[in-house]
């Protein structure tokens, strides 16, 4: 398993989307602090990819998009590490657009609409969000059923 980091200078990547797209399958993304996210939807199409912060302070590394989606998820396992990740879309917006299973750890996940969007929206089954703070006029996490299972 690598390590890749992404920051502006000093990098691997200077991108978030050229981190995921070098990486393989149970690597980790490593965000330097100070770095600042492109505004582009950033889609995990790998298993198993841990991203976090380089410092572990969700303060130092985050990924924010005017965009509907800031995260999209298209494969299971994604863990998430001392990020703060946001969502300014002025409609229905998700900081975190799950439709899989994936883990969260002191993060922080904000949302600015406070009808129509979410922090979360549909996180899988076994689904694990830890000391997370939820920011902003969001309406938190959005489950698809009300038999999911999320701690």
């Amino acid at each position: 398993m690598a390590t890749i980091t992404v920051g502006a200078s000093g990098g691997d990547q200077t991108t978030l989307a050229a981190a995921i797209a070098a990486a393989s399958n149970g690597d980790t993304i490593s965000i330097l602090a100070n770095f600042v996210h492109d505004n582009s939807t950033v889609t995990v199409n790998k298993d198993d990819l841990v991203i976090e912060s380089a410092t572990d302070t969700a303060a130092d590394a985050v990924i924010s998009s005017n965009l509907s989606k800031t995260f999209s998820l298209s494969n299971d396992g994604t863990d998430f590490k001392n990020l703060t990740i946001t969502n300014t879309y002025t409609s229905t917006g998700y900081a975190l657009y799950a439709n899989k299973e994936f883990t969260m750890a002191d993060c922080i996940v904000s949302c600015s609409h406070d009808t129509l969007g979410y922090g979360i929206i549909h996180p899988k089954d076994g689904s694990k969000i830890e000391r997370t703070q939820f920011a902003g006029g969001q309406r938190g996490i959005g489950l698809a059923t009300t038999s999911q299972h999320v701690t």
